[in-house]
């Protein structure tokens, strides 16, 4: 068989944590050896930014991000994708000031600063972490 896609349905879940780290190092051979576009289904945080390649989320039916591991870890955009990816400090505000990319953000009676990515407009209103 040569499939063109090979779909894994959660294929560590039912495993103890050490069997479930060798089969990671083997679905990565196999992976590595076939040269196939693999889909790595699981609801468990962390677990498929062990593998290579563009990671999907998912929220009732729609997708909404896909990147590499890393970038959905550090710019995860939505607090759905910051609070699946583990543990997650949220804090809701408003931009009242932008000094390049660093943003003063008013949280309740706390004034924050925020190093962000790209800059905002004072009084959007956002998630941080």
């Amino acid at each position: 068989m040569e499939p063109s896609i090979l779909l894994l349905d959660e294929p560590l879940s039912n495993l103890d944590a050490a069997l479930r780290k060798e089969m990671q190092v083997e679905l990565k051979r196999i992976h590595d050896q076939l040269r196939v576009t693999t889909v790595f289904v699981t609801p468990q945080p962390g677990r498929s930014a062990r593998h290579v390649g563009p990671d999907c989320r998912h929220e009732g039916g729609k997708i909404i991000r896909i990147d590499v591991p890393s970038e959905l870890y550090h710019d995860p955009r939505s607090k759905f994708v910051c609070t699946f990816l583990g543990e997650a400090n949220l804090f809701e505000g408003k931009v009242i000031e932008m000094s390049g990319s660093t943003a003063k953000v008013q949280s309740g009676d706390l004034v924050l600063k925020a190093l962000l990515r790209a800059p905002v407009s004072p009084g959007s209103a956002s998630l941080w972490r």
